[in-house]
């Protein structure tokens, strides 16, 4: 761990709460719980309890511990290709409803195939990006004996300061887009029962259509989503002490390169949460809990 020896990163449990509330209803959508903007089995349960619909994940060993704690609605969020990471996904299938994400004929077949050998069942989301040919892995699901197509999903990305500030221009333009194609699958028998959109800023822009909205950083906040206009100041439910400056030095975006704000009363915040968590082991509560922040894993 970077930091001085007693770096701590600290959490309001009752912003977190507060947060959690006010960005479900500001989606007026289910919400999926993308795990990476906080690592903890116990965000997610005030997720869950807030109505969140399941959880999103990106690795099964990550995976299996949301499993073993109780969640049984998985999304795997990332369009994984590697034949090793989609044999997991198809034995976790066995403990839950997974749905994974794929953007590729091939790593249909692949998940198709570790779903026979495990005797098991997945869901899959077609991940739509300018290089998917939805069509041809919409298809290859069809063929697919042990899969069945759930939709679709799309994220926003956000790269530079102009795309920034046109963050629900291009978040409406992609929601717009998703629709389409879902409406063109179905046209053409596919089934397309999700429409899901990804991204916490995406939060006000949300077109008639859409099913679901995958978030992850919205309980704890970040620097980034305040410049956003996403959340204020008030609403970052995460402080690192001043002398945790190492534990933040990846925490800047591609669009705004500071790591970091200070805030008023001499506490650190991220400029985006995620690198944060891959950096510490527990977050302190204003409770006095800690809570254990789930390690980084490869597989």
């Amino acid at each position: 761990m970077n930091g001085t020896p007693d770096s701590r990163v600290h959490v309001d449990t009752t912003r977190i709460a507060a947060n959690i509330a006010a960005f479900h209803a500001r989606a007026a959508i289910p919400v999926r719980a993308h795990i990476k903007g906080h690592r903890t089995l116990e965000i997610a349960r005030l997720q869950r309890e807030a109505g969140a619909r399941g959880i999103a994940v990106t690795r099964p060993q990550l995976a299996r511990h949301y499993v073993t704690g109780g969640f049984t609605d998985l999304v795997a969020a990332w369009p994984w290709r590697d034949p090793q990471i989609l044999d997991r996904f198809g034995e976790l299938a066995a403990d839950c409803a997974l749905s994974v994400h794929l953007d590729d004929v091939a790593a249909v077949e692949s998940l198709d195939g570790a779903a026979r050998r495990y005797g098991t069942r997945a869901a899959v989301r077609v991940q739509v990006d300018g290089g998917t040919d939805v069509t041809a892995v919409a298809e290859a699901v069809d063929r697919a004996r042990n899969l069945s197509l759930e939709g679709i999903v799309g994220y926003l990305d956000i790269e530079t300061p102009e795309q920034a500030t046109r963050r629900q221009e291009l978040a409406r333009t992609l929601a717009d887009s998703l629709v389409e194609t879902a409406e063109r699958l179905r046209a053409d028998g596919h089934p397309c029962d999700t429409v899901a959109l990804g991204g916490t800023p995406c939060v006000d822009t949300l077109a008639p259509g859409i099913t679901e909205l995958g978030a992850g950083a919205y309980p704890l906040g970040d620097a980034g989503l305040v410049a956003l206009g996403v959340l204020t100041e008030k609403d970052i439910a995460v402080r690192v002490d001043p002398g945790g400056t190492g534990l933040l030095a990846e925490c800047g975006q591609p669009w705004h390169s500071a790591p970091f704000v200070r805030l008023p009363d001499g506490a650190l915040a991220p400029t985006h949460i995620c690198p944060l968590l891959l950096n510490v082991t527990e977050l302190h509560t204003d409770t006095g809990e800690r809570w254990p922040v789930l390690a980084p894993v490869t597989a």
